[in-house]
């Protein structure tokens, strides 16, 4: 049966989650929106387009929440354009799944233009056979939607497929989706990856390949 590895992108192929936040806050301090840290962080979960009517209010148009989500993203890739860099050993980690014949797809709730944006800077694009963005999707993390169209994009089942996230509500996911899943830790430390529920936990993309190939 052919094997897939499936990555988030925010907090897993890069370490940006502070500069998210942080972009986020100019983004909602011009929109004369004042959250502390932990009010943002208790709405900040699942697509853009869950996000703003959070902040916002429920009254808003599709086309305002897109116009607010875009404008809010488009800061986010500004602030983080001279920055960007992926996590230890992720190109090589990505060159041997090839090498060892495994499909690579990225399931993330960012839009295409953040995907676009990130894997091109990295110059790992031609490296993912499949891309899903949280545009494609109905609902968020911690809802597997986004893993199960992932899959369904690569034609592989979840027996045969391996997760890689960072955040409580992409392992949620993913746990959700049936997949084997590997936490990275980025936003959480290991003690509160594990109790999670994953099957593997790594710090960065160094090693992960033992002789056995990738077991988790």
């Amino acid at each position: 049966m052919q094997k897939a590895v499936i990555f988030d992108m925010d907090g897993t192929l890069v370490d940006n989650m502070q500069i998210h936040e942080k972009s986020f806050m100019k983004f909602l301090k011009k929109h004369d929106i004042h959250l502390s840290m932990k009010e943002y962080r208790a709405v900040n979960y699942g697509s853009i387009f869950e996000i703003i009517p959070r902040i916002f209010g429920n009254n808003l148009q599709h086309d305002e929440i897109k116009s607010l989500g875009e404008e809010k993203e488009e800061v986010y890739r500004k602030m983080y354009a001279p920055l960007i860099k992926e996590i230890e050993g992720l190109t090589n980690f990505l060159k041997e799944l090839k090498q060892q014949e495994y499909l690579i797809g990225l399931a993330t709730m960012g839009d295409l233009k953040n995907t676009e944006f990130t894997l091109n800077a990295l110059g790992i694009m031609p490296l993912f056979d499949s891309l899903t963005t949280g545009e494609e999707v109905e609902s968020g993390k911690p809802d597997p939607e986004i893993f199960l169209l992932a899959m369904h994009k690569m034609n592989v089942t979840p027996e045969c497929s391996y997760i890689v996230e960072d955040s409580v509500t992409g392992i949620q996911a993913a746990v959700a989706s049936g997949a084997q899943v590997i936490g990275i830790t980025t936003s959480l430390n290991e003690s509160e990856i594990r109790k999670l529920g994953v099957n593997r936990v790594i710090h960065n993309y160094e090693g992960v390949f033992t002789e056995a190939g990738l077991t988790v």
